[in-house]
């Protein structure tokens, strides 16, 4: 075992353990003394990067409280001094010294180097050696504006700082001066600086430099302000054309209806009489062009996404996702795709990038900042929250391009409720949604409301297949269909189509995989922006707006308070490298670092610089999946994937925190290695996955055949057959599985061979599932044992706590307090939206 593993180990083995749902990060003094832990079985250890050694934990949750206002600044005149101050410490830190002698500095200069980068802090020479602007200096002062929220912060940019700094010849003299750095290592520590450096994006892409200054053409305002509306139709009339959206369900609607004709080009107008499609997930507006008849926006006279299709307005269009792609004409240079997988060197007329306000996301906004800077196209038109506005003008201010804004106004009025429902879910009423922030507190929700009301409920959440929560919104949507109330997850915030009339928030906090945290001003606002949407509720004046309210009295306040502050401007793009810049750094790294491929992760965090107005994606969520890539390719023959194929399995949509995929990501990587073909059923069948979906897709049968009693009216189970919870949340495991063959199949043709057997077995699950979810019980499990469902014939009983386990039907475990792994599990399960 090398020194690195050896130190890494007893890192980890030195942790305590890991906090629970409500316990968040805190710095502990030298002399504070660590509470022993609670008794009970010890936890699997966490493992860590690196760079990433654990702070210990304190016991407290602070108390929520609305981040109205961002941080203050921290004074740039004492940034010199307080960074001198900071550093006498870190060059001391053991995993500084490691992480720097995995980059590549030998042990033995470590030392002398980081001292002569403190001596150069304290004489305040740094930052005035590397020529930092007015610009450079504010992104310090809200660095460190951030530190007591980020422990890492200090760590990060003191590193970056460093190797910034001996990169330039102040710096590179002040080593040699030490007589201990050599310049074999100063030369290292150099190349490693400039590969990794990303502080010119905009050279970055130089097909889009390469033809004339592009005009963009910004289209901004709130929920249902119809924003999205007029780039489609700029888009419908181009010859050639993109559209970049978030969601595949996005992409999918929006290759249908430029396929169908449905979208009325710019400088067109449809037939008399047509009629116009209100079930649309753009942007939540109005079908309609509004300013046809401004006198008389309620009854607008052009109807610019139409029901019917127009065999004028059709236009070729072919359908590029992740896991999906349609190619209706080799030919034609006009696509609907999701915003990763736009491309950079195909010039198009007219490009449509929307919900630019992700640019700052700290896990996709990178494929924002690539798209703004690197789309070729003639016309961009960029979608969006007004936020945005201020970051994308710095962004292109030095590419030439030409700016245009254009501002809407929401079409119809949102309120806050004058009360809350005071916890009494009673109060619920038709046309509804609930927003809960957990998979668990959704169903709870659910059950509550159909027990107490008799109102039946659709739900929509995260982990749900974007066809099924598209359906789901058709249930909600049709009053016919008898499912009056909407229960939901932030999901509902964004590609959906919904004819809420309030909003009801059953929380304002959500865990972020920390802790507790309430919701942002962005995240109130896009969610209450949901209830009220022009032209789908009645034309009476007492029904045309939205209404937002909470569940609890005390969170009423808070709720009034997001949704009267302003949205501050954005101030940071995310920056996410191309897949071949990892290659580049990992060519200059020693050997023995390139073994492990989080390694990459650990340069862009403590290496990469990146210009003021930029910042890399999060890097921490990263470092598990590559981890665990490594393990399993390493296991057999030492020897593993290549690195081109290690990246694409870390860039693979796999739910790592999801047992069951976690379980089918490591076999499929398995028999990649050792066959280089993976089938479809090896995958799925983990965990008795596919035994499962055959066994509710049976039920299913025989409800439809009569086989099995159910309610004539609505054509349900009756209660005590429900399909208990525990078989969605595998349902959903063996979808997301699907989705990574499917995904992997477009990138790895031979090994993942079976595309078509994937697309059929993704197609019934979604059917099963569409069917589970009317049939779900809403029943706590038994304490005891098992449901008492014979036709599923379920191999496994369930705790108090709704963890499965081991067993066949009816077997008794016996009572007691669930174990700390059980906790632990339904943490992970609450974190699934």
């Amino acid at each position: 075992m090398s020194l690195f593993a050896r130190s890494l180990r007893r890192t980890v083995t030195n942790t305590p353990r890991l906090i629970t749902q409500k316990q968040p990060i805190r710095f502990r003094s030298a002399t504070t003394k660590r509470k022993p832990p609670p008794p009970g079985p010890p936890l699997k250890p966490r493992s860590f990067s690196p760079s990433s050694k654990p702070f210990p934990f304190s016991q407290k949750q602070a108390p929520l409280k609305l981040q109205v206002n961002p941080p203050e600044p921290f004074p740039q005149d004492r940034i010199p001094s307080h960074l001198a101050l900071r550093a006498q410490k870190w060059k001391r830190l053991s995993y500084v010294t490691l992480r720097l002698e995995t980059f590549g500095i030998p042990k033995h200069q470590v030392a002398p180097a980081l001292a002569a980068f403190h001596r150069a802090l304290q004489e305040e020479s740094v930052l005035t050696s590397l020529n930092y602007g007015a610009d450079d200096l504010a992104r310090l002062s809200n660095d460190l504006a951030d530190e007591a929220e980020n422990a890492q912060t200090i760590d990060a940019l003191l590193s970056r700082l460093f190797y910034e700094w001996a990169n330039s010849p102040a710096g590179e003299e002040a080593l040699l001066a030490t007589q201990s750095v050599t310049e074999d290592t100063i030369d290292a520590m150099q190349r490693l600086f400039r590969v990794a450096d990303l502080s010119d994006q905009i050279s970055l892409f130089p097909s889009a430099r390469s033809w004339p200054a592009r005009k963009i053409i910004m289209h901004v305002g709130p929920t249902n302000s119809g924003k999205t509306h007029n780039a489609l139709r700029a888009l419908a009339a181009a010859k050639t054309g993109i559209y970049g959206g978030p969601l595949r369900l996005l992409a999918h609607e929006i290759w249908e209806r430029l396929n169908k004709g449905q979208i009325v080009p710019l400088g067109m107008d449809a037939d008399e009489g047509a009629e116009p499609d209100l079930d649309n997930n753009i942007d939540g507006g109005t079908p309609f062009d509004i300013e046809s008849n401004p006198n008389s926006p309620s009854a607008p006279a052009k109807p610019i996404i139409q029901k019917g299709g127009d065999p004028r307005f059709a236009r070729v269009c072919n359908l590029i996702t992740g896991e999906e792609q349609r190619i209706l004409d080799q030919n034609t240079n006009r696509m609907s795709c999701t915003i990763e997988m736009i491309p950079y060197h195909t010039h198009f007329d007219v490009a449509v990038i929307d919900e630019i306000q992700m640019i700052s996301d700290t896990e996709r906004g990178g494929s924002w900042t690539n798209a703004l800077l690197g789309l070729n196209a003639s016309e961009v038109h960029v979608c969006g929250e007004e936020s945005a506005v201020p970051l994308v003008k710095e962004l292109l201010k030095d590419t030439g391009d030409d700016i245009v804004v254009n501002r809407y106004q929401r079409l119809s009025p949102l309120r806050v409720g004058t009360e809350s429902l005071g916890g009494d879910l009673t109060k619920v009423q038709k046309g509804d949604c609930v927003v809960s922030f957990s998979r668990r507190g959704i169903f709870s929700v659910k059950g509550q409301i159909e027990r107490k009301t008799g109102i039946k409920c659709a739900v929509a959440y995260g982990r749900l297949p974007p066809e099924i929560r598209s359906e789901q919104a058709r249930l909600f949507n049709d009053p016919e269909c008898g499912y009056d109330v909407l229960v939901g997850s932030d999901a509902i915030g964004l590609g959906l189509n919904l004819k809420i009339k309030r909003v009801i928030f059953e929380a304002v906090g959500k865990w972020d995989g920390t802790r507790e945290r309430l919701l942002s001003i962005s995240q109130f606002k896009q969610i209450a922006g949901r209830a009220g949407r022009f032209g789908l509720h009645n034309s009476d004046s007492e029904d045309l707006g939205g209404i937002a309210t909470t569940l609890r009295e005390e969170d009423l306040p808070i709720l009034r308070k997001a949704m009267e502050a302003p949205i501050h401007p954005l101030t940071i793009a995310r920056v996410r490298p191309m897949t071949e810049h990892a290659s580049e750094i990992l060519e200059v790294l020693p050997p023995e670092a390139r073994k492990r491929s989080s390694v990459v992760c650990d340069v862009y965090q403590y290496v990469t610089k990146t210009g003021p107005f930029f910042a890399m994606e999060d890097m921490t969520k990263k470092y598990e999946p590559l981890d665990l890539i490594d393990t399993v390719v390493n296991e057999k023959s030492g020897e593993g994937l290549t690195i081109g194929d290690r990246q694409v399995l870390q860039l693979a949509p796999i739910g790592w925190r999801d047992p069951s995929v976690a379980q089918g990501a490591a076999k499929m990587m398995k028999e990649y290695r050792d066959n280089c073909h993976v089938t479809v059923e090896s995958i799925t069948s983990i965990a008795g996955l596919r035994d499962h979906l055959d066994d509710i897709s049976r039920l299913m049968e025989e409800s439809k055949q009569g086989s099995v009693n159910v309610d004539p009216r609505t054509g349900e189970l009756p209660s005590g057959k429900k399909i208990p919870e525990d078989s969605l949340l595998k349902l959903e495991s063996l979808h997301k599985l699907v989705i990574v063959y499917l995904w992997l199949s477009y990138r790895q043709v031979l090994a993942f061979s079976q595309r078509t057997e994937a697309e059929e077995l993704k197609a019934k699950v979604e059917k099963v599932l569409e069917w589970a979810l009317k049939n779900v019980s809403m029943k706590k499990p038994s304490v005891f044992g098992a449901f008492a469902n014979p036709k599923l014939g379920f191999k496994e009983t369930v705790n108090q706590n709704g963890v499965p386990q081991r067993g066949k039907p009816g077997f008794k475990h016996n009572r007691g307090p669930a174990r700390r792994e059980d906790r632990q599990f339904n943490k992970r399960m609450d974190a699934m939206h």
